[in-house]
């Protein structure tokens, strides 16, 4: 079975939020600073997958920071309007996290 150990203790800077870890950064920042942010702590940005995870992120930054706004892993830095990941270059499957 895939998920998260029963043995993994996260750092404390980690949040769980559903099934996921997230960690958020004490400022706001642009989504170009906050790629390598995430790379110095050994995470990625948000990759939203499926509508649960969305719904589990807004719930919890509805209950905890007043709308702080969160940057995903996608970008269509390569070709304008062709967003792609950035950690799997792969196109999204799940695409209705835009607001």
């Amino acid at each position: 079975m895939f998920g998260i150990p029963s043995s993994f203790y996260p750092d404390p800077v980690f949040t769980q939020i559903g099934s996921e870890y997230y960690a958020k950064g004490a400022n706001a920042v642009s989504w170009y600073s906050a790629l390598p942010n995430c790379h110095r702590i050994g995470a990625e940005l948000i990759s939203i997958s499926k509508i649960e995870m969305l719904y589990d992120i807004q719930k919890h930054r509805n209950r905890t920071s007043n709308g702080t706004k969160y940057w995903v892993d996608l970008s269509d830095l390569a070709t304008k309007g062709d967003y792609v990941s950035i950690s799997t270059g792969w196109k999204p499957t799940f695409v209705h996290w835009y607001s």
